[in-house]
């Protein structure tokens, strides 16, 4: 695209068209599709035919249907081609009109946009709801809808959750569905006797026998007493597998509860230009065997590390990226699994020495109460201003060179010996430069920075960013009366005279990395965090601050999960509205707001008002006194969740000082896959089985490594004739049969060591016709009794669709 120079006005005024085009055009897609799923056609698709016959209003249909189709092909088209312009006239008009201006342009071009965007969705719903009753007249069928959010119009609205960046299609019901956020838990499709009784078998592996016996011969009767029911067929299992079906991946958005779909390819794409683009180097072959080797060297020669359990199957961290739907062309945010990483396990250790030793001198805030709480106790005048700044992607922008330098010299003020510092930089160092991941099947190092996900990097972060703004304000006469920082967000209080490019220009050639975005005060009004900072002349109020990108998506009353969880964001809400400081007047309209959230996602008045009650007793009690409470000794365990039995066995372990926390694994996160690397099948840790070539014979084993690893110890025993070794092959040198790769089977992956045991004892005895193990005495454990018969009595049926069981 060609630019005239000295242009500015009018170069401003496409941009401003095209960013109004482009901001409409979803409202235009979400109108099209809600016609689509209901079959009803604007007004401006006419199409007329002489003959009036039934093959003729027919194919009328199926005409109007193919012009909707062609239609949303030609916005998806049409955004992405203003998108590529936008992108060349933000670029250009950044770069010629001064900040301060250009910030003040946009603020008011958002709002314009705005105001067109509620005029528009006001008109659309409108269309809607008479498009909509003129079916209903012809039909008899009442069926009313709207758009989008807005309900001005007393339209019964539903707020869409879901953004498709697809041109593939999708029905009602998969939206309805997918509009209940990936943290939805559907039930299960039969009772999970057999991961109720592994996860109470793991859970007691510190109790003494006695206990041991104990807790299972309870559970042991719960399970056998309790009268079979047969589980009624669930209408969302049909539609979890048509969308397993479409090819597509569902993620959640970085930013919000939304679930964005977005086709595999363009994701890879995304993720390809990231890579590409960021501080990243491809390596040649998998690195994982170096990465064990280097942490195991350092493990050896450093005594605090002595103890530190070591991941038994090691493997490459795995990167996955969530999209900025807030942001021009959707780019990715990296993320980068740690957990089972060679070097996860001493990063975490590493991290609990770091954070035992006093942190040095800080302008960070801990969370947004300590914040509240500081700034009432600063003098406001008149002419004083609220300004943020932010630090551009800080974790991969932390300079770690200098970072280790800063570290270093921390803990020689610590007066500890010269030899525990070398133990402590030496971990550092290996734990950032192990910044290691793999996606797509391809394996990167991390340059620079350093990788979301990784335990050490908030730490580092952090560190980081109180040296840098401790130092700053001693050597600068120019800075804010006030300065609270939290993580990569700032904000500060400045007189009327303070120059802010000036200070801006100053921090960002502090580090060459590091780039700082502020943002102004607006009619006295600065959002920071979740809270709405207004100054007055001499005093400053707060309110509840959610950001655009917000969604109040949380989990819906109907999902298949304990009520503790269903709600915990509620009680995060009412926490914060009765803990930060607001006026009585914004105190009465955040609970209203939380009483809005609850209703639209099914949740009773009665049962939100009951935790309010609840979270103002506690208040009352803890200003009342000074009483710390002292730390329970309660041991927690995870226990799967089926309440008909659960609900009773909590009963059991309260008894033993045990609080099972209850899990679902059955949300829709996991129903629909994710876009990590999937592991093969012999490189998993687990339960397999192995099939004898030259018989029926079966073995059934378990391993914490990769079962392709014990295989090959098998087969190394039976040919160098090593006896005892296995049962295996001690099959296959008594009889000289043999077996091969292709007989070896993962029945079950298994990450948790302490459930290898009955995980192994239940497929023992799932497969005890032919079965190779001598060591019988694993399915002498007294939890296994349950498996035959209560899987044998409980069969699901697929009859006759209902509604979901009770989660309470």
């Amino acid at each position: 695209m060609a630019f005239e120079p000295n242009e500015p006005n009018s170069l401003f005024n496409r941009y401003q068209s095209l960013k109004t085009k482009v901001k409409l055009i979803p409202l235009d897609i979400s109108f099209l599709k809600q016609c689509r799923v209901h079959n009803v056609f604007p007004k401006c698709v006419v199409f007329n035919s002489k003959v009036k016959t039934p093959s003729t209003k027919r194919a009328l249909e199926k005409a109007k249907t193919y012009w909707l189709s062609s239609e949303l092909h030609s916005l998806y088209a049409k955004r992405s081609s203003i998108e590529v312009e936008l992108y060349a006239l933000h670029k250009k008009l950044s770069q010629t009109i001064p900040k301060l201006q250009w910030d003040e342009m946009e603020r008011k071009m958002f709002r314009s946009i705005e105001e067109k965007k509620r005029k528009k969705r006001n008109s659309q719903n409108k269309k809607l709801k008479n498009l909509l009753k003129e079916k209903s007249n012809h039909s008899g069928v009442s069926n009313v809808v709207s758009v989008s959010g807005s309900d001005s119009n007393g339209v019964n609205e539903t707020t869409v959750y879901v953004k498709n960046l697809t041109d593939v299609v999708f029905s009602k019901e998969e939206l309805d569905l997918l509009n209940k956020g990936l943290k939805f838990s559907l039930p299960p499709m039969r009772p999970p006797i057999e991961d109720i009784i592994s996860d109470v078998d793991a859970s007691l592996w510190r109790e003494t026998s006695e206990t041991k016996i104990s807790i299972k011969k309870e559970v042991v009767d719960i399970i056998k007493t309790h009268k079979p029911t047969r589980i009624p067929f669930h209408p969302h299992n049909n539609t979890i597998k048509s969308l397993r079906q479409k090819g597509v991946y569902y993620m959640k958005a970085d930013k919000g509860n939304t679930v964005v779909i977005m086709k595999k390819d363009e994701y890879l794409e995304k993720c390809e230009t990231l890579l590409n683009e960021g501080p990243y180097e491809k390596l040649k072959s998998d690195p994982v065997d170096k990465m064990v080797k280097e942490v195991k060297s350092l493990v050896k020669t450093t005594p605090f590390l002595n103890n530190t359990p070591f991941p038994s199957n090691p493997k490459v961290p795995k990167m996955y990226c969530l999209p900025k739907i807030h942001k021009p062309n959707y780019p990715m945010r990296p993320i980068v699994a740690n957990i089972n990483s060679p070097s996860y396990n001493i990063a975490k250790k590493l991290l609990c020495n770091l954070q035992n030793l006093p942190f040095p001198e800080t302008l960070q805030v801990k969370n947004n109460y300590e914040l509240a709480e500081k700034l009432q106790g600063i003098t406001i005048n008149d002419t004083d201003r609220l300004i943020s700044f932010d630090v551009q992607n800080l974790f991969p922008s932390v300079p770690i060179p200098e970072t280790l330098e800063m570290i270093e010299n921390w803990l020689k003020e610590q007066n500890i010996n010269k030899k525990e510092i070398t133990h402590y930089m030496n971990t550092i160092k290996l734990c950032t430069s192990q910044n290691i991941f793999q996606i797509n099947g391809t394996y990167y190092k991390q340059t620079g920075g350093t990788a979301m996900g990784n335990p050490l990097s908030p730490f580092l972060a952090n560190f980081f960013m109180s040296h840098l703004e401790t130092k700053f304000k001693k050597n600068n006469k120019n800075f804010p009366k006030a300065w609270f920082r939290y993580v990569d967000d700032i904000l500060c209080i400045i007189p009327e005279d303070f120059n802010i490019e000036e200070f801006l220009n100053a921090l960002n050639s502090l580090y060459p990395t590091i780039k700082f975005t502020y943002e102004l005060e607006q009619q006295n009004k600065l959002p920071f965090l979740d809270m709405l900072i207004i100054r007055h002349s001499d005093h400053l109020e707060f309110d509840i601050y959610r950001k655009p990108t917000h969604t109040n998506n949380y989990i819906p009353s109907d999902s298949f999960q304990p009520w503790n969880q269903k709600f915990a964001a509620f009680n995060s809400m009412i926490h914060r509205c009765l803990n930060l400081p607001l006026n009585k007047n914004n105190q009465n309209k955040e609970i209203k707001n939380i009483m809005s959230i609850a209703s639209n996602l099914g949740y009773t008045k009665t049962s939100i008002q009951k935790l309010i009650r609840k979270h103002e007793n506690k208040k009352l009690i803890r200003d009342a006194t000074t009483f710390i409470a002292e730390k329970d000794d309660v041991k927690r365990v995870r226990i799967s969740y089926y309440p008909p039995l659960t609900n009773k066995m909590k009963t059991v372990f309260r008894k033993h000082n045990i609080q099972p926390i209850f899990t679902n694994d059955n949300k829709i996160k996991n129903l629909l896959g994710n876009t990590k690397d999937k592991d093969k099948p012999e490189d998993c840790s687990g339960i397999y089985k192995i099939k004898c070539k030259d018989c029926q014979g079966i073995y059934i084993g378990q391993t914490k490594r990769n079962i392709k690893k014990r295989f090959k110890e098998h087969l190394y025993y039976a040919k160098y004739k090593y006896e005892n070794k296995s049962a295996l092959s001690d099959h296959l040198i008594a009889t000289n049969h043999t077996t091969s790769f292709e007989n070896l089977n993962l029945i079950q992956k298994i990450d948790k060591p302490s459930q290898l045991n009955i995980r192994e004892a239940i497929a023992m005895k799932k497969n005890k016709t032919n079965l190779l193990n001598n060591d019988l005495k694993p399915l002498e454990n007294i939890l296994l009794s349950v498996i035959k018969t209560k899987l044998e009595d409980m069969t699901p049926t697929t009859s006759s669709p209902t509604t979901t069981p009770s989660s309470t």
